[in-house]
């Protein structure tokens, strides 16, 4: 399902980051749509130096990592008037939004931790390619009773995260980019980066 959100402002505006409400039926679309994302078929039997299923999943909450990734993507949806695609992709998606031939990536931590991570580095040494054109930054500032506050921190380019070191993970032995809010771009320049190419 490809879902067409209706553009919003931020309930909410503070130190440069954008509040975004998601509750009734986009939580539950979003819900419903962490159930039956391919990372929920991954099996959770591997060590911590391997990609698996969200970190933050648990037995009470299977799907925890996946619904917050896909509720950053409906804030973003909202913020900019984008199509979210809620359809199934066996091995995930490439890419969350596709805008002017810009692929876009969000991010989306389980709280504030003051930057977003961007895995580049394996344990052996294999880098991964940064294979979007743009990271969008944000976290879950609040959830509970099918309502969540995410907050859209900012935004930084593939050009510009090249020129970033790798930090050591602080939870496995990869590393990655570590993109702090305080540095990135505001979010309400995007525009002005999606419409020169």
């Amino acid at each position: 399902m490809i879902y067409k959100a209706t553009k919003q402002k931020p309930f909410m505006i503070q130190d440069g980051y954008h509040y975004m409400v998601i509750k009734g039926k986009e939580y539950d679309l979003c819900a419903e749509h962490a159930q039956n994302m391919w990372a929920g078929e991954k099996t959770s039997n591997v060590s911590s130096t391997q990609y698996n299923r969200g970190c933050c999943n648990s037995t009470e909450d299977p799907t925890k990592a996946e619904r917050i990734g896909t509720l950053g993507e409906m804030a973003v949806g909202k913020l900019f008037g984008w199509e979210i695609n809620l359809n199934y992709q066996k091995f995930g998606d490439n890419y969350d939004f596709l805008v002017n031939d810009w692929k876009i990536d969000v991010k989306t931590a389980t709280r504030n931790y003051g930057a977003t991570l961007v895995k580049r580095e394996s344990h052996t040494g294999h880098i991964y390619p940064l294979t979007n054109d743009i990271y969008i930054c944000c976290y879950m500032s609040r959830e509970r009773k099918q309502q969540a506050i995410i907050a859209i921190c900012g935004f930084e380019t593939k050009e510009n995260m090249e020129n970033y070191t790798t930090t050591p993970a602080r939870r496995g032995k990869h590393k990655n980019i570590e993109l702090p809010f305080s540095k990135i771009q505001d979010i309400t320049k995007i525009k002005d980066v999606l419409n020169n190419r």
